[in-house]
């Protein structure tokens, strides 16, 4: 089956296929997480839904700075990081206009790693 990933002015993904096509708004958009061969997208307000696509495929198609990698399982916008706790493994994402949070645990060394990424991007010590 013929395949294209197109990414349009950086604000939108676009995954076509011969009977679909699928438009994914990053702007909305709190985390993608793996699922087997396909990847579950999480929008801001609560809603998800299933792309027939894996996580790589989508890793590879996005080329926002909003966007980062953690792990295998998960890449997550962070413009909506709130909460960072190491010791307890957890991840708080929030679009507080919307009033929805996501909470995720991910391995220590994951959230070290991107605790660091946004220190050294906000100059927080």
């Amino acid at each position: 089956m013929a395949e294209t990933y197109i990414l349009a002015a950086m604000e939108a993904l676009h995954f076509n296929t011969r009977d679909e096509l699928t438009r994914i708004e990053l702007c909305h958009v709190a985390y993608f997480e793996a699922n087997s061969n396909y990847t579950n997208v999480y929008y801001t307000n609560g809603s998800r839904f299933s792309l027939s696509r894996g996580i790589s495929i989508v890793a590879d198609t996005i080329r926002s700075v909003n966007f980062v990698r953690l792990g295998r399982s998960h890449i997550v916008n962070i413009a909506y990081v709130q909460h960072i706790n190491v010791p307890k493994r957890e991840l708080l994402l929030a679009d507080l206009t919307v009033g929805h949070i996501f909470k995720l645990q991910l391995p220590k060394a994951v959230l070290r790693e991107l605790k660091d990424m946004l220190e050294k991007e906000t100059g927080t010590p």
